[in-house]
């Protein structure tokens, strides 16, 4: 039948009038529903039933009876509409559609024939939205943020993004697809966009990626890849002033280029620099990786372009900064609205240095527009440095091409150095070139000390960060350095004609960073050169010169001078004082003298400067400076506190922290983020457990103060520990402090938690006074999570009856309504002062209760024995059974036998063992009782009370009894020996031991410990039997005098529960991987049928580039 519906001629004579009528609709001028024919076709012959079959050619009569224009009229099909729908720009995905919905509608439109209704546009997004998708799959690649006259043609698909966090299949990479629509694209005579390039040379470079990861040695493979991205790399024409398509690919030549990769970013900065007229500063940090790269990666020819380059651009700007009014825009905006602090170093001057050869605008960044002044030599330097005019110094242009060269790599040397951020111990990474640019270009004096002073000044974060530990066998070298750059920096000669002198900011910059490092190497011979060449030549030309100190640049320099000076003169940590800092700033004439108010405002301001630039080098120190300020009158701003208190936090030292919070003049703001770090460090240091001492100062800080924190998570965290650590108390005062003062913060299952957790430690007292605070308060989300469950309908009834009930009364009826009112309220009237009752005469008028109902389900009788039996009231139990249940079962057994174990004087040791014997076989003969290992449980604990009788040698035979007997020993629970469905019941599959712990040997006989646990069932509960056996033996053990034996069952037990914990957890993870299953089947599949089309996309779209001979 099917190859008869399949002859489209009609010739074969067992068609039938109906296949005929079909195949009659085909004609040339519907070529669009040939695809329509086949698939209508297969949907007849997969139907089995006639009435199906007649449905399916009527329909397709009236569709292939229209002509194409009615067809043009009557609209689209659903799935170009759909498909149009999601490319539109306003469209909102709904939550239950994923990437596979969209790329099965593509695969729709494709086989119906119905692609030439998309745009090229349209084809454009589904490759962006695609190859999004594939790169929010890659956890190993950090998406770019790209500029803003970039967004439509290099960012993600918006779509793509809101899809991979909300779908429920999330993200995964469809490279292959998106050579497919590319194919597709190129097959209906559409040329590829320079969108369509990016994504393709993206995907190329994804396999270049996947085959270096694999440490694949096809290296014929990896060149074919990298030669196809090179290919779409060029195609691209790049925007004025664009950095993420270079970006992309230089990073990608980085990580997985080969030895030639060096070079040819080089040439193409080279290229971008020349056209744009300067570098974006992710171009520039590339540079900088490049030209840290060991050994000599980039060849001749292309260091002379691209110094080419830059000696161009700096020899045709101005000697003098123009006053502009429009700055330069290749920087990326500040992100905070607050002024940036301008910072005097050597770092801020190799900034300045970068800006002049890489900037379209040099000089005029509006972060370094306070730097102005020393623009004309700072350009007449990198002139020099990169020779760009002739001075007679070398005779041959490689010479000057190799020496820039090396400049250019001093200059790098600080950004290298900048991204260690992980490393423990600083460095120096100088060997190579600093030296050498010493040496060999000593001419070029303020390029060199300033770069090498930069190089130093990140290596060992003497400005930004946390300061690195300096080893000792470094300190040497550090301090010859730091001498021999300040030898060069202190020249008199000037050898060059037309040398630019130096202005007070440079010299001030420069000696700020001279001294930072003399107090980091603690070198007392450069501290004291310094000292001097301070008074000499900063403060004396602007005391009697024309040239004034900048308010700015004046504290930045003074504390730098006073950490200097305490550092020099330090011998013990008490003369580490405010009283030797602030002497020698008025010694130095770097703060007013006397105690007028512009003195006390500047001593303040340059106190809180000292104070943030020790936080950085010993916060013990600095936080013994902080706790004299008030005794100086020095008034700290909030910067400087939670600097301070930030780094306390992040040592450990958390109490010291807290006492920073007490501080008035901290900001609420500032208060409220050190408090979030504090809690934040907390967690990370102290996840399991913390002293009580640090949930007191918690405490103390939620009580004392007005302080609330921001991060509710950080908060819950928290008090989770202290709730496992029993600190109960603490908690309690802060969880009701943050429901009064945010109520909408702590969430409602944090809430329930804590109220379970002060119901199983008993804390009614707590509880209840949260719970008559929540019903006056109803619209507090505390008042539905703590009032919530069965076990508190008591409470709200009371509540709602009396209207105003102290907490007193409310604490009292806890435990009434936890543990007899849920299951004994039908049978005990509600009454305010019920549970305030003597509980024998409660019980008792229960049991009364009880003995007037005609039945009683099994649930209740059970309760109101427990309740019977718990107050001593064992023969009402006995009588209400015998009304009820004559023939008891094993659980209320066991219930009045525990009564035959609560503790009297009158009924102790062998007494004791003979009451609960006789109640023993009184409740087996007479109400047909069957015992279980719970009954010899009780029994065994009456035994062990016996302590005349049972002696611990005695005591260990019997626990050995009891492990060769079945119960769980050395060897813990065996896999073998779980069950598959449970967790907490095994059976013992595995011969019992022929020793116990103890060394009792199972032919070994002792008279008067005769065990049969044979009797018993062989399914061993390690919470109901187990556990609760080894804790009394344990306690035996210690009464005794036996610690050895108590310490051997308690490390059993131990091992016991993290066997447990560690089946549950595997347990779990099955489970999650079993509801996973099918969904990580289908993914497999898809991946596997797109493996097919990737394989036949290479070739096809890669034959109109030239490149596809690579991969027939």
């Amino acid at each position: 039948m099917l190859r008869c519906l399949l002859n489209v001629k009609g010739q074969s004579g067992c068609a039938t009038n109906a296949d005929r009528i079909i195949l009659s609709g085909v004609t040339s001028v519907h070529r669009a529903k040939r695809a329509r024919l086949a698939h209508v076709l297969t949907s007849i012959v997969s139907n089995r039933s006639p009435k199906r079959a007649e449905n399916g050619v009527a329909n397709y009569r009236s569709y292939s009876s229209s002509t194409p224009d009615d067809h043009d009229r009557r609209g689209s099909p659903k799935a170009v509409k759909e498909l149009l729908q999601f490319l539109s720009k306003d469209y909102k995905p709904p939550k239950s559609q994923t990437a596979r919905d969209i790329k099965s509608l593509y695969i729709s439109v494709r086989s119906n024939g119905y692609l030439k209704m998309l745009t090229p546009d349209s084809m454009s997004l589904l490759i962006r939205f695609f190859g999004s998708l594939s790169i929010l799959a890659d956890l190993t690649e950090k998406p770019l943020r790209v500029g803003n006259h970039e967004q439509g043609s290099y960012s993600l698909h918006p779509l793509a993004t809101y899809l991979s966090q909300h779908s429920p299949s999330g993200a995964r990479e469809y490279w292959s697809f998106v050579l497919t629509i590319a194919k597709d694209k190129q097959s209906h005579d559409q040329s590829l966009s320079d969108s369509d390039n990016y994504w393709l040379m993206r995907a190329a470079l994804q396999d270049v990626k996947r085959l270096s990861i694999q440490k694949s040695q096809d290296e014929k493979a990896i060149k074919q890849h990298r030669e196809r991205a090179r290919t779409y790399y060029l195609r691209i024409k790049p925007e004025y002033h664009g950095w993420t398509l270079h970006t992309v690919y230089f990073e990608a030549l980085l990580a997985h280029g080969d030895s030639q990769a060096p070079d040819e970013i080089i040439h193409r900065l080279g290229i971008i620099s020349k056209q744009n007229g300067g570098l974006h500063w992710r171009l520039r940090d590339i540079l900088w990786r490049v030209l840290a790269l060991p050994g000599d990666p980039v060849l001749s020819v292309t260091k002379t372009t691209f110094l080419r380059v830059l000696r161009g651009k700096i020899s045709k700007a101005r000697d003098v900064l123009p006053c502009l009014s429009r700055l330069d825009n290749l920087e990326p905006a500040s992100d905070d609205n607050e002024e940036r602090r301008n910072t005097y170093d050597a770092l801020a001057i190799r900034n300045y240095f970068v800006d002049i050869l890489f900037s379209l605008k040099p000089g005029t960044h509006p972060r370094l527009r306070y730097l102005r002044e020393i623009y004309p030599w700072a350009l007449f330097e990198a002139r020099a440095a990169l020779h760009a005019f002739n001075d007679g110094t070398y005779t041959t242009s490689a010479e000057e091409d190799n020496a820039a060269w090396n400049n250019l790599i001093l200059l790098s040397l600080s950004f290298s150095a900048a991204r260690s951020e992980r490393l423990e111990t600083a460095g120096l990474p100088l060997g190579r070139s600093v030296d050498g640019c010493v040496q060999s270009q000593g001419q070029v004096l303020g390029w060199t000390v300033i770069c090498a002073l930069a190089a130093l000044s990140a290596e060992l974060r003497l400005h930004h960060g946390r300061t690195k530990p300096i080893n000792m066998p470094l300190l040497d070298g550090i301090r010859d350095m730091s001498r021999t750059l300040w030898m060069l920096w202190r020249k008199e000669e000037v050898w060059r004609a037309g040398a630019v002198a130096r202005t007070t900011v440079l010299v001030c910059s420069t000696t700020a960073s001279f001294m930072a490092l003399a107090s980091v190497s603690q070198d007392d011979r450069l501290a004291s050169i310094l000292l001097r060449h301070v008074r000499e030549v900063v403060i004396y030309p602007a005391q009697f010169g024309d040239e004034p100190l900048d308010p700015a640049m004046l504290e930045a320099f003074a504390v730098h001078y006073a950490v200097m000076i305490a550092a020099a003169n330090k011998t013990d940590s008490l003369e580490y004082n405010w009283a030797i800092i602030l002497s020698s700033l008025r010694a130095a004439q770097l703060i007013p003298e006397g105690n007028s108010q512009d003195a006390r405002r500047w001593a303040s301001v340059i106190g809180s400067g000292v104070l943030r630039e020790c936080v950085r080098f010993n916060s013990r120190l600095a936080y013994e400076l902080y706790k004299s300020t008030a005794k100086y009158g020095l008034l700290l701003d909030g910067s400087a506190t939670l600097a301070l208190g930030k780094r306390l936090a992040s040592e450990k030292h958390l109490e010291l922290a807290l006492n920073c919070l007490e501080d008035i003049r901290l900001p609420q703001h500032s208060a409220r983020e050190l408090l979030d770090s504090i809690l934040s460090n907390a967690l990370h240091c102290h996840r399991r457990h913390f002293d009580r001492s640090l949930a007191l100062a918690f405490a103390k800080v939620f009580t004392n103060t007005s302080i609330r924190p921001t991060n509710a998570g950080v908060l819950e965290s928290v008090l989770r520990v202290c709730l496992r650590a029993g600190y109960l108390k603490e908690a309690y005062e802060i969880t009701h402090i943050m429901d009064n003062s945010e109520p909408s913060m702590l969430r409602s299952q944090f809430l329930e938690h804590f109220v379970s957790t002060l119901v199983s430690h008993r804390h009614y007292r707590h509880l209840g006074g949260m719970m008559n605070s929540a019903w006056h308060r109803s619209s507090s989300r505390k008042s539905s999570a703590i009032l919530r469950g069965p076990q508190f309908s008591y409470v709200r009834r009371l509540l709602a009856h009396t209207g105003s009930v102290s907490n007193r009364q409310v604490a009292r009826s806890l435990p009434f309504s936890i543990h007899v009112w849920p299951s004994m309220r039908n049978y005990i009237p509600f009454h305010p002062r019920v549970p305030l009752l003597d509980k024998s005469l409660l019980f008792l008028r229960l049991s009364a209760s009880l003995q007037r109902q005609a039945n009683v389900d099994e649930k209740s009788l059970e309760r109101a024995v427990h309740l019977l039996v718990s107050v001593g009231r064992i023969t009402s139990a006995l009588k209400l059974l015998d009304r009820f249940s004559p023939i008891i079962s094993t659980k209320i057994g066991n219930i009045i036998l525990s009564g035959s174990l609560r503790p009297r004087h009158s009924r102790r040791q062998y007494r004791q063992v003979r009451h609960a014997s006789a109640r023993l076989s009184q409740l087996v003969q007479k109400r047909e009782f069957v015992p279980d290992r719970v009954t010899l449980n009780l029994v065994v604990k009456a035994l062990l009370r016996w302590q005349t009788f049972i002696p611990k040698t005695k005591l260990r035979v019997l626990f050995d009894k009891f492990i060769m007997g079945g119960y769980p020993g050395s060897e813990m629970i065996s896999t073998s020996s779980l069950s598959a469905s449970t967790l907490d019941q095994h059976k013992t599959a595995s011969p019992p031991p022929e020793r116990g712990p103890f060394g009792t040997s199972a032919s070994s006989k002792h008279s008067g410990l005769s065990l049969n646990l044979k009797a018993f069932p062989t399914q061993v509960s390690f919470k109901r039997h187990a556990r609760p056996l080894y804790r009394m033996f344990v306690k035996a053990f210690r009464l005794r005098g036996d610690d050895e034996g108590a310490r051997r069952v308690s490390g059993m037990l131990r091992g016991l529960k993290k066997k447990s914990r560690e089946r549950a957890s595997v347990a779990r993870a099955s489970s999650s991987c079993r509801a996973y299953e099918g969904a990580e089947q289908r993914a497999s599949l898809e991946s596997r049928g797109q493996g097919e089309i990737y394989a036949g996309s290479l070739c096809a779209l890669n034959d109109g580039a030239g490149v596809g001979k690579c991969f027939l």
